[in-house]
């Protein structure tokens, strides 16, 4: 070109090679299919529906990965805007991280096994947490940059052979360089983060892609390399490889786990078949959750009679709850209910037993006695009715074929369903039960999940006050549930009863979410794999079955004539 001006079109190409190696890296993490079981949790949540299954979320660190891709893609106009500027021939090219990010993906890639990018010092972690890879793009250029250093050190500067003679010759550096404190930085995170379940410390790649060694490099890069291997890291050589297209998985995609034919009912599901919010008609239009929801004046009469009745202190607390907030509460609750009806996805989940009746529901004693404590207390007249029906009093006397027959008649008495076979509810006769050797293994996840319960409930809770009946004593303050200690949401009487669940192999539904992620991560810190072993054709089993919470709603009613109880 004129001028001995390059043609603008034709400069910089590493950059414009490093933008199309983004580009293909980004199509291929994109459609990547990543081989990751997930646990056998039916989620029936409106959560889960309105937010589908996406890949990018199920691998951890995968979405920073692409975030930082796109960045430097094409579709960034940064790069794009320099190289088509007049002056970018002249101007020295933006420096990218596009060699790093390559050499990232395609490391994962590499190995069926690579899990995950992690925000700890390794770039990759696979093998259930037993291998720990990191990336290190250093050329050689570097490290020879850094043995100049060195060598500056081991120059004496001076030409005055007096000053030389008055001062002892200065002892040479101990060998040093980027790399090896790097390396000495990742054994020490390795070694402070041993894998879950176990004293031993994973085992650590350094990926150096842009290394090599070969004469006539320096002699102290193979020294450097030498050095990395005998501080117990594999050290793994090689240009990085052209970006893998992208793969899309041909496997067809698993169908949602199953309940089981039995079902383990927590407290918040029991809560939930009583509220009024599961069985009331549902309201019109989707303004109408908030003007049922408006607090009653019979409602705040006995609100402001039970702050009264409270020492000051208390009373003071207790004045700070926004009962506005409550009735919102109560009120996204009735538009869930709108949408996804609890007993309407009961049935049809479990229309597929055959019969029908086969299913059966159990819960634990604990359950059972709280459950009628909370209703005692601040259910409304057809909460306390129902709650009344699925635990009565006399156990013995109500389970033959014309007692039951009354029981469901009163239990769904004014509600706007049509039967579902929920009566009896059967209790569960231990407090920590032995797997049933006629039930049907189901996989590794249940024994791994009612091994994680059993060790929860090794270290005993306080235990609540005890009450003889749910109706005795009807002022007293309800007590809060024990946690289980070390935990900061799991109650004993949750993990209770999905150990009665799991250890039988059969479902345990519950309302409540925040327990079930709590459980998985404590499955992850004793090193149990909180994974399924990969859905079948069928569908695999469902250990856990979540479902949107219905709290106890009669007394909060605009319409409600009556004081709670």
């Amino acid at each position: 070109m004129a001028d001995g001006v390059a043609d603008p079109a034709e400069a910089h190409t590493e950059l414009r090679e490093q933008l199309r190696e983004m580009q293909l890296v980004r199509a291929s993490i994109e459609a990547y299919q990543p081989a990751i079981s997930r646990p056998p949790i039916l989620d029936s949540s409106l959560d889960a529906a309105e937010k589908p299954d996406n890949q990018l979320q199920r691998l951890s660190g995968l979405r920073p990965l692409l975030d930082a891709v796109r960045r430097i893609s094409m579709s960034s106009p940064r790069y794009p805007a320099f190289l088509a500027g007049p002056d970018a021939a002249r101007l020295p090219p933006p420096s990218t991280n596009a060699p790093y990010l390559v050499a990232v993906w395609n490391e994962h890639r590499r190995g069926p096994e690579a899990q995950e990018r992690t925000r700890r010092q390794g770039d990759v972690v696979a093998d259930n947490g037993r291998t720990w890879i990191r990336v290190n793009t250093a050329k050689n250029a570097r490290l020879l940059a850094e043995f100049r250093e060195l060598d500056s050190y081991l120059t004496d500067g001076s030409s005055d052979d007096e000053d030389t003679a008055a001062y002892p010759p200065r002892a040479p550096p101990e060998f040093d360089n980027s790399l090896l404190r790097a390396a000495r930085a990742l054994l020490a995170a390795a070694r402070a983060n041993p894998v879950p379940g176990t004293t031993a410390a994973p085992r650590v790649t350094l990926r150096l892609p842009r290394l090599d060694p070969a004469p006539p490099a320096d002699p102290r890069i193979a020294q450097t390399l030498q050095t990395l291997r005998a501080m117990g890291l594999a050290v793994a050589l090689g240009a990085p490889p052209a970006p893998l297209p992208p793969q899309v998985s041909a496997e067809p995609p698993a169908r949602a786990p199953r309940p089981t034919r039995r079902i383990s009912l927590d407290l918040s599901v029991l809560i939930a078949l009583v509220s009024d919010l599961t069985h009331a008609p549902l309201p019109a239009t989707r303004a109408d959750p908030h003007a049922r929801f408006v607090p009653s004046p019979a409602y705040v009469a006995w609100k402001q009679a039970r702050v009264r009745a409270k020492p000051d202190g208390e009373a003071e607390a207790e004045a700070e709850i926004d009962s506005a907030q409550h009735s919102r509460a109560l009120a996204e609750q009735l538009q869930q209910e709108m949408q996804r009806g609890l007993l309407d996805e009961l049935r049809a989940q479990l229309g597929s037993a055959e019969p029908e009746s086969a299913v059966e529901f159990w819960t634990t004693r604990e359950a059972r006695a709280r459950c009628l404590r909370i209703v005692a207390k601040v259910g409304g007249p057809g909460e306390r009715r129902r709650a009344r029906v699925l635990f009565p009093a006399d156990d013995d006397s109500a389970d033959g074929d014309e007692a039951l027959e009354a029981r469901a008649a009163a239990y769904w008495a004014h509600s706007r369903h049509a039967r579902l076979p929920l009566l009896p509810i059967r209790i569960f006769p231990a407090d920590d039960p032995a797997p049933d050797p006629g039930t049907e293994d189901h996989g590794a996840f249940f024994a791994a999940l009612a091994a994680t319960c059993r060790a929860l409930l090794a270290t005993p809770a306080p235990d609540p006050p005890a009450h003889a009946d749910a109706d005795a004593d009807a002022d007293a303050e309800l007590q809060r549930a024990p946690l289980v200690p070390g935990t900061a949401r799991l109650t004993a009487h949750t993990v209770h009863s999905a150990l009665c669940g799991a250890a039988r192999g059969w479902t345990t539904l519950t309302a409540n979410r925040g327990s079930v992620r709590a459980l998985l991560r404590a499955m992850r810190e004793r090193g149990l794999d909180a994974r399924g072993a990969g859905a079948s054709a069928g569908g695999e089993a469902a250990a856990l079955w979540v479902v949107d919470p219905r709290s106890l709603a009669e007394g909060m009613r605009a319409d409600f004539g009556g004081a709670p109880a």
